[in-house]
């Protein structure tokens, strides 16, 4: 087992500016010292890596940091020891959290559910089933829309992609999730701004729902994930930018994390106006839907020729099946065919400005940083390099 010392946290303000008290970083030592917790790939629960546990508050003057000690399996002896203390930790963390809740939240929907049931705790006590929103709230659901998207202004959003509707809470589509797994944290950037146009005057926006949850709003908590993505700034002249297909390929590093081979960028002609499509390919599957379907981001928009700005753009996800994500791997976007399980998961009609779509477009490839390269962003914090502390010699080594 390989044992890693590292530092996850300080009493310092962090780049989301979010700053923890002493007393909270000593609350999660006594909390998870001798008990630890998992760890992640890119912040995807479906792909556990390595086992951490706090070893340390470490004090100097003006600064707290926490100290993590994380292992690493290295044969398949270790990885079935993790797996087990994975395993139990999320039985352990989902009795714990929704023991207060559980009789309430089965009393609230006994009309409608049935014996498959389970719990989940990713943002709030909830419970899954088939179709349970669907029957708890036919309302809700019942649209002309011919992908089945929800209307935003028939919704209540008390967080982002998370709605109070008659005591209960419902969530956007798990296919805003990372692979698509109601154990991983809804695309909250992307949802927060989507929320924010959706009061813009004349814009119709539209969401899809998760059929299947239902949660409890007092149970409602924040899930912060402290990873470092940036904003990209942008230049506006889209009617300048040449007909064709643009790929930007991973690095090696990026398609570990993230299982983007690359991303592909499209504008040609639709119906006589300047279309774009843009779509990433994944290496690997969607873990949180089987292990044989591959889940591609896509987006399409349409260019008004008068004004020059975007007066549509959805986004989908086309699911490949292993022989189609074969033949994709080896052809462009633009004569991949639509032969795929082809789910609209939000859309927005009406004026929307160069920049507010391209932070859409950004947000909603959340982890993907090939997009905002290719739209031209720039971070004027750091080039995407790790950020290194390199040792100094007139300092005792936090490992001492």
């Amino acid at each position: 087992m390989i044992r890693l010392l590292g530092v996850i946290n300080s009493d310092k303000v962090n780049k989301q500016n979010v700053k923890f008290t002493v007393s909270s970083l000593e609350s999660a030592y006594r909390d998870t010292w001798n008990t630890g917790v998992p760890s992640f790939l890119n912040h995807d629960h479906e792909k556990p890596i390595a086992w951490s546990t706090i070893a340390a508050l470490h004090f100097e003057p003006g600064m707290v940091r926490t100290a993590n000690l994380t292992h690493v399996p290295e044969n398949n002896v270790e990885v079935e020891i993790i797996n087990t203390k994975i395993k139990e930790y999320y039985h352990d963390k989902v009795s714990n959290f929704i023991s207060p809740y559980r009789d309430k939240l089965l009393n609230r929907v006994k009309t409608a559910v049935t014996e498959n049931y389970k719990f989940n705790a990713t943002e709030s006590a909830s419970i899954i089933d088939k179709d349970l929103a669907l029957r708890i709230f036919p309302e809700i659901f019942e649209t002309d829309d011919k992908n089945g998207l929800i209307d935003v202004s028939k919704l209540n959003p008390i967080a982002p992609g998370i709605f109070e509707h008659s005591g209960l809470l419902l969530y956007a589509s798990p296919l805003f999730r990372r692979s698509f797994s109601r154990l991983n944290t809804l695309n909250t950037p992307f949802l927060r701004r989507f929320f924010e146009l959706s009061t813009k005057p004349g814009l119709i926006t539209r969401l899809a729902l998760d059929k299947d949850m239902l949660g409890l709003p007092e149970s409602l908590h924040e899930v912060f994930e402290f990873q470092y993505w940036w904003g990209p700034k942008f230049t506006d002249k889209l009617e300048d930018i040449p007909y064709g297909v643009t790929c930007h390929k991973s690095e090696e590093k990026h398609e570990f994390f993230t299982d983007i081979d690359r991303t592909e960028f499209w504008w040609h002609s639709q119906d006589g106006k300047q279309t774009f499509e843009c779509e990433e390919v994944i290496q690997r599957p969607s873990l949180g839907i089987s292990d044989s379907a591959y889940g591609c981001r896509y987006v399409h928009s349409m260019i008004d020729p008068a004004s020059n700005e975007p007066f549509h753009l959805d986004g989908a996800i086309r699911f490949y099946t292993e022989e189609k994500i074969l033949n994709r791997w080896d052809v462009d976007i633009s004569n991949s065919g639509k032969d795929t399980d082809y789910n609209k998961i939000w859309r927005l009609d009406g004026s929307i400005n160069v920049s507010e779509w391209k932070e859409l477009i950004s947000h909603y490839y959340r982890d993907n940083m090939l997009v905002g390269e290719y739209l031209g962003g720039i971070d004027d914090k750091k080039d995407f390099k790790p950020e290194l502390l390199e040792a100094d010699s007139d300092k005792v080594p936090i490992s001492e």
